[in-house]
C-alpha cells in the first residue's frame, strides 16, 4: 500500500512541475493585428472585399486598396486563393514602408467561376505581415460547355489478307458497321449511328474511321497492321474517301464545319479554362480542314458553322467488346 501511495505522490509532483514550466505561446489569432487593409469603391471595375463581383469573360477589374503597417513593410503580394506564387508582387521604397495604395487593373479572363485573391504585405526576409482578413472575390460567367466522356464509335472494321503465297499481296478490306454510333453533333451532345445520322444530318459536325495499313515480310509471311485513326465531316469530303460503301451522304442536309489537328495534350487541354481561351486556341491551330488525323492523348480543334469553337481532347481510341472500337472524348465548346 505504501508503494502506491509513494507512486501517486511522484504523479502529483510531477504534474505540478509540468504546469510551473508550461509556456503560453502567441494566439495565431491575434498575430496579424498591425496590418490594416482598407479597400474603396469608387470606380464600377473596383472588387469589395464584401461582396462577390459576377463580371464576364474579358472584363476589366480592380483593386482599389491601401495598406497600413505598424510595422515597416518591404513588399506587397497578391496571391490568388489555392496558389503558391503570387499574381503581383511589389517592391517597396522607403517612403511606402508604413502606409501604401494603389489602384490595380487587370483583365478577369483566368478562369470561369469563382476566383478568390487576398493581398498582403511582407517584411524585409519576405514573410508574410498579415492581410486585414480582407478576400476579394470575382465570378466570371460561364462560357464554354463542358462535355466529358463522350463514346464515339469507328465507322468501319478492317481486316488483312495475306494472300496464300509469300509472295502474294496484302490485301485490306473495310466495312460498316451501320449500328456504330460514329457520328457526333457538338450541338445535341450526342452520337448516331448512320441512319439516326442520316434523319438529323443538319446537326451532324464529324464522324470518324478507322484506315488499317498492312504490310508483310515475304520471307517471312509476317503481316504488320497499322491502324490510322480519322476525323471527317460527311458533307465536305469527296463521295469516295471512305474506303468501304453503305455510307451515302449526297442527300444529307450540309453542314460545313471545319476541322484543325493538334499535338496539344491533357494539359493544354485542361488549361483552357474559359470560351476565350479556347476561340484563341482555336484560331492558332488553323481550322481549315475537312479531315484530320486524331491520335489519343492530343486535342483536335472544331469550327461549325454558327462560329463557335470547340477543343476535343481524345482519351483514349481502344476496344469494347460490346461496341467493339470507338474513341472517348472530352470536349469544351465555347459560346459565340
Amino acid at each position: 500500500m505504501k508503494k502506491y501511495k509513494f507512486i501517486l505522490c511522484v504523479l502529483a509532483c510531477s504534474a505540478l512541475l509540468l504546469n510551473a514550466c508550461k509556456k503560453e505561446g502567441d494566439n495565431i489569432f491575434n498575430m496579424f493585428e498591425g496590418v490594416k487593409i482598407d479597400v474603396y469603391t469608387t470606380n464600377p471595375e473596383d472588387v469589395s472585399d464584401t461582396n462577390t463581383k459576377i463580371v464576364n469573360d474579358g472584363d476589366n477589374v480592380s483593386f482599389n486598396y491601401s495598406v497600413t503597417s505598424d510595422q515597416d513593410m518591404y513588399g506587397i503580394s497578391i496571391l490568388e486563393v489555392g496558389t503558391n506564387t503570387p499574381v503581383r508582387k511589389i517592391v517597396l521604397n522607403d517612403s511606402q514602408r508604413r502606409n501604401f495604395s494603389e489602384v490595380y487593373k487587370f483583365v478577369a479572363n483566368n478562369r470561369t467561376g469563382v476566383t478568390s485573391y487576398r493581398i498582403y504585405p511582407t517584411d524585409k526576409i519576405g514573410v508574410y505581415m498579415g492581410d486585414g482578413h480582407k478576400v476579394f472575390t470575382i465570378n466570371i460567367n460561364n462560357n464554354f460547355d463542358l462535355n466529358p466522356e463522350q463514346h464515339v464509335d469507328l465507322a468501319d472494321s478492317a481486316i488483312s489478307d495475306g494472300g496464300p503465297l509469300l509472295t502474294s499481296p496484302v490485301t485490306v478490306t473495310h466495312t460498316a458497321r451501320p449500328n456504330a454510333k460514329c457520328f457526333y453533333s457538338l450541338g445535341d451532345v450526342k452520337s448516331y449511328t448512320y441512319a439516326d445520322a442520316t434523319a438529323n444530318s443538319a446537326n451532324i459536325d464529324f464522324g470518324i474511321w478507322s484506315k488499317l495499313t498492312a504490310t508483310k515480310n515475304t520471307t517471312t509471311g509476317i503481316i504488320t497492321n497499322t491502324f490510322q485513326f480519322y476525323a471527317y465531316v460527311p458533307t465536305s469530303v469527296a463521295t469516295t474517301y471512305l474506303p468501304f460503301t453503305g455510307f451515302n451522304f449526297t442527300t444529307w442536309t450540309p453542314r460545313a464545319t471545319k476541322l484543325a489537328t493538334t499535338t496539344q495534350n491533357l494539359a493544354a487541354f485542361t488549361a483552357l479554362k474559359t470560351g476565350t481561351q479556347i476561340i484563341t486556341a482555336g484560331k492558332a491551330a488553323n481550322i481549315i480542314q475537312t479531315s484530320v488525323e486524331i491520335k489519343a492523348g492530343t486535342t483536335f480543334y472544331v469550327l461549325t458553322p454558327d462560329g463557335r469553337y470547340a477543343a476535343i481532347y481524345i482519351d483514349k481510341i481502344g476496344f469494347d467488346r460490346i461496341y467493339g472500337y470507338y474513341a472517348n472524348f472530352f470536349i469544351r465548346y465555347a459560346y459565340k
